[in-house]
């Protein structure tokens, strides 16, 4: 009889032993999943607060500007620089948007994000860092034709990538937005 219990021992150790590996497997990727769900959440709730930024600016490229053909200053494939009397007191501000290199936040987990600067008059521009990993801008005449023609530009096609800074199992849950028709009425005056 006292071999029977030995047995009888021996398979509940092994059987709640297996249990116990079960359980802490589904407890590892339930906190995975998680994490993951965690950080997703972060990384959408900053493209939004960067596109609303954008959209928010965009739309106001060349009020206050009396020949919409001078409105934009600058365009190339990652910055942009325009005029618009952004804050309504009656005086052109420039405004220039652009994304840093990687290098300037080597103090983050991702090795891809990097500030996404915004600057009103030349002033020191206010970098922000929402895991913006990729800005890019193509310009299109009133046609629907791609252009680098300053004062052909009527409309921006805005492309931005933005990732978690914290990675989940090696990948860095990410998100992209692209806008390819914000226009503003001051440009097609």
């Amino acid at each position: 009889m006292g071999f029977q219990v030995a047995l009888d021992l021996a398979g509940s150790f092994i059987i709640g032993g297996m249990l116990l590996v079960q359980i802490m497997n589904i407890h590892g990727n339930a906190q995975t999943a998680a994490n993951l769900y965690s950080q997703t959440s972060i990384v959408q709730r900053n493209l939004t607060t960067v596109v609303n930024i954008l959209e928010y600016d965009f739309r106001k490229m060349g009020y206050g500007v009396s020949d919409p053909t001078k409105c934009i200053i600058r365009a190339d494939s990652n910055r942009i620089s325009y005029l618009s009397d952004i804050n309504r007191n009656g005086n052109l501000d420039t405004i220039t948007y652009y994304i840093g290199p990687a290098s300037e936040l080597s103090g983050t987990p991702n090795p891809n994000d990097k500030y996404l600067y915004r600057s009103v008059d030349g002033d020191t521009p206010h970098p922000s860092n929402l895991g913006v990993t990729d800005l890019h801008f193509r310009y299109y005449d009133q046609d629907m034709n791609v252009t680098s023609v300053l004062v052909a530009i009527k409309i921006v096609e805005i492309s931005i990538a933005v990732q978690s800074i914290f990675p989940i199992d090696g990948q860095y849950p990410s998100a992209y937005w692209k806008q390819t028709r914000i226009t503003s009425r001051n440009l097609n005056r």
